[in-house]
């Protein structure tokens, strides 16, 4: 009973503790958790783990729903999830994660009453609204864009996601004019895809293509093994390089598991991917 009645007022003070200063505590320590999923090398576990944190951070957001580096860590853990466990076996649950992700992301970006101006307006309108997102405004804009921009890939029959990719093309500016090295030359590979993706005829860069991808591998060494399995997919295929493409492939598959130990994680996805290119490099080139 004393026990019970020294419990109740501890009880009392926790209860009283506003939910949001709660939630931001536990933020705290959602960055080292983050980083140890990101040194994972075994996919099973990875994958298991992964829906259950990633629930977590969202439940997490809807605590405090104007948290910023919630929403971007939401929308990463969105769009991480998709891009290595789901959107080769289910690219349209894919693209309804990747669509979960953008909207958590474009949401706190909306917070800057310039950006949710221009929302409804022009692309020029929203391309000039994200001039004032600066270095503190990376993470969010990475994971937001990452997500638009997958979105769009999977859903290219889709014309509303198809008009939103000069949106997605200018996140990914913004953040190469902050920081073209940032999240392992992220700005250079996904540029490197959107110009690389698409034929001449439907806006397609092949060199400027060439271009993102060589500088993101300049920048990592090579080591961020996306870098060049987007190469090979995004670029090499759609220009019939086959040499680059089985270049790049097999770069990946020969690297070592810990080449780089904080991403072992996605650089085990690559090497899984790398795999199943390869091995329909007969169906692609001639």
């Amino acid at each position: 009973m004393r026990r019970l009645l020294v419990l109740l007022p501890l009880l009392f003070v926790c209860a009283c503790i506003p939910k949001r200063v709660v939630v931001r505590a536990t933020t705290v320590v959602l960055p080292d958790a983050l980083a140890a999923m990101n040194e994972e090398g075994d996919l099973a576990l990875a994958e298991a783990a992964a829906a259950t944190n990633l629930k977590l951070v969202e439940g997490l957001l809807h605590a405090d729903p104007t948290n910023r580096q919630l929403a971007a860590l939401t929308a990463q853990g969105f769009g991480g999830y998709a891009l290595a466990f789901v959107e080769e076996s289910d690219p349209a649950r894919a693209a309804a994660l990747y669509r979960r992700g953008q909207a958590y992301g474009l949401r706190a970006l909306m917070q800057d009453r310039r950006i949710a101006a221009a929302i409804a307006g022009t692309d020029a309108a929203f391309t000039a609204s994200l001039s004032h997102l600066g270095q503190g405004d990376k993470e969010l804009i990475l994971w937001t864009a990452l997500c638009w921009g997958k979105w769009i890939d999977l859903s290219r029959t889709d014309p509303v996601a198809v008009a939103d990719l000069g949106r997605a093309e200018a996140l990914f500016e913004r953040l190469l004019a902050l920081d073209e090295g940032y999240y392992y030359a992220a700005p250079h590979v996904f540029l490197g895809v959107f110009y690389g993706g698409r034929s001449k005829m439907l806006g397609g860069r092949p060199e400027e293509a060439r271009a993102h991808f060589e500088r993101a591998l300049a920048i990592t060494g090579g080591r961020f093994l996306s870098a060049r399995l987007y190469y090979a997919e995004y670029f090499a295929r759609q220009t019939q390089d086959r040499a680059l493409f089985e270049t790049q492939l097999h770069a990946i598959l020969d690297a070592p598991n810990d080449l780089l130990p904080e991403q072992r994680l996605a650089n085990a996805v690559a090497k899984r991917k790398a795999a199943r290119l390869l091995a329909r490099v007969d169906e692609w080139f001639d």
